[in-house]
């Protein structure tokens, strides 16, 4: 799998790089692996490539909608994972002789707007 990085939501001054991607576990979507990343690229106040991206495995019940879930899987699991990722961002670049690194919240749903939906997920080459 490669990382796919979107920046079409953020300036490029501030080398922030998005990453979200779905993986479907099985064919109805009842459970799906996401993978969520920040690229953070070098700047004079913290002069690091920092990459961290974390793995979330989700299962739905089998009677909510494909339309609900779809929904689950771009507003609530992305805001779910985040605060994982922020901290994880936090705590490494904290152990650095720069200033700590406190990504900002943010609107997913937003965000993922903007992107289509066959975007997001995981295609496996067969």
């Amino acid at each position: 799998m490669s990382l796919d990085y979107d920046n079409k939501n953020d300036s490029e001054s501030d080398g922030l790089n998005i990453f979200y991607k779905v993986k479907e576990e099985d064919k109805d979507f009842n459970k799906v692996t996401v993978y969520q990343g920040i690229l953070i690229s070098p700047s004079k106040d913290f002069p690091y490539k920092l990459e961290v991206v974390i793995k979330g495995k989700f299962e739905f019940s089998k009677v909510i909608s494909f339309e609900d879930k779809k929904n689950m899987i771009l507003t609530n699991i992305p805001a779910i994972q985040y605060p994982y990722l922020r901290a994880l961002i936090s705590l490494i670049s904290s152990q650095t002789d720069y200033e700590k690194i406190l990504l900002p919240t943010m609107n997913f749903s937003e965000f993922l707007k903007k992107m289509k939906w066959e975007d997001i997920l995981i295609k496996l080459k067969i």
